[in-house]
């Protein structure tokens, strides 16, 4: 008796641990190792067949075979996918496989996160959707009245009328009530240092109270380090975790989530709410594989926020036509306008220089810090001379 509940503990840690993720078996024995769940590879097979029985666990091959498009209107023709990424044929690539010693498929597309192939067994934890979480199908938590006002939003977290504004207006998005034919995408338009990430701040708080999960994902490792700490100090209570390439395995299911788009990928309806920062940069924008992972990522009910200065021509034709909720932030955190670029053209190089020491003047009088670059690095030894 005594042994079968050590059992069950170790599978309810196992089922923790790989709920809403996709995990090779590799992957998921390194979460083990790293956890001191050291398991040979017939008792992982044991406890994956148990979760199994119990509708916790889903095994699939890697790259499976499916029915494609003949192009003719009959006939299907079949095909192969991956199921990590959704890439299809054009993607893989075939080779002999050590470990099934025959001719086997891998992606081409994800083999950056590792090598995935035919023969790979691939592991979805079944998502549970709880009494108290904010996805609970049919049962929506609505955010309270007058807690996601910006009066309020600006008094709680020191955001600026603007931000405030854009702040409200997510959150209403956030917890609006999630009839499928309701569009699951919500747009920031803010210029660059309007403080996109402090607009998140009462998003985050909000989804997470009502037991929620919140991903912030965003296409640059470097990023992903320079906000965990702040995200950190803001949520100090938070359980969170920070993935990236090379990065240490998580553990549990935090709530909080800050991780490269590519992360992405291990993940199928983990998050009631994902953040995608910067929708127009590399490598997410007008990139299939990544929007289909962000996509896939969120709960059945769950709400994507996309970020952008600069959102892509696709996005904007989409909210001009009102089919994609959005607000814009036109003006910095400071609430200071933009500088707006003026070209000043010469002539003779004595002409171009008077102007020049005009602009550089006037600037000067009225307490501006000045940037002044030149063609060529060679140039700039005797532009210092002559502006001393």
């Amino acid at each position: 008796r005594k042994g079968n509940r050590l059992e069950m503990e170790l599978l309810h840690r196992l089922y923790a641990m790989t709920e809403g993720r996709l995990l090779l078996t590799s992957e998921l024995n390194r979460m083990l190792a790293a956890e001191g769940l050291d398991a040979d590879k017939q008792q992982l097979q044991k406890w994956v067949e148990a979760g199994v029985k119990q509708k916790r666990l889903i095994v699939n091959y890697g790259i499976i075979e499916v029915q494609g498009d003949s192009g003719w209107g009959f006939m299907p023709k079949k095909t192969v996918k991956c199921l990590r990424c959704g890439s299809g044929e054009e993607s893989i690539r075939w080779s002999r496989c050590a470990k099934c010693k025959r001719s086997c498929p891998y992606c081409e597309a994800c083999l950056q996160m590792g090598k995935i192939r035919g023969c790979s067994v691939l592991i979805h934890g079944i998502p549970q959707y709880h009494e108290h979480s904010c996805s609970t199908i049919g049962k929506p938590s609505p955010v309270p009245e007058g807690s996601s006002s910006p009066q309020t939003l600006r008094e709680a977290w020191g955001l600026s009328p603007a931000q405030a504004d854009a702040a409200s207006a997510a959150l209403r998005f956030v917890h609006a009530r999630p009839f499928s034919p309701e569009p699951s995408m919500f747009l920031i338009w803010a210029v660059t240092g309007a403080g996109k990430t402090e607009m998140m701040f009462p998003l985050i708080d909000s989804v997470t109270k009502k037991g929620g999960r919140v991903c912030i994902a965003t296409p640059r490792k470097d990023v992903v380090i320079e906000l965990a700490p702040r995200l950190k100090e803001r949520f100090p209570a938070l359980s969170t975790s920070v993935l990236y390439g090379g990065s240490d395995p998580t553990l549990h299911s935090p709530a909080l989530t800050l991780a490269t788009t590519h992360q992405l990928l291990r993940f199928q309806e983990a998050f009631d709410l994902v953040v995608i920062d910067e929708v127009d940069a590399f490598p997410f924008h007008n990139n299939n594989m990544l929007n289909f992972a962000a996509e896939r990522a969120v709960r059945r009910d769950g709400k994507r926020v996309l970020l952008s200065a600069t959102p892509p021509e696709r996005l904007r034709r989409m909210a001009a036509k009102g089919r994609l909720p959005h607000v814009k932030v036109p003006c910095r955190f400071h609430g200071f306008p933009l500088p707006v670029p003026v070209l000043v053209q010469s002539g003779s190089s004595k002409r171009r220089w008077d102007k020049l020491v005009r602009c550089l003047d006037a600037s000067l009088k009225r307490g501006a810090q000045l940037f002044l670059f030149v063609p060529k690095i060679g140039q700039t030894t005797g532009m210092v001379d002559a502006l001393r």
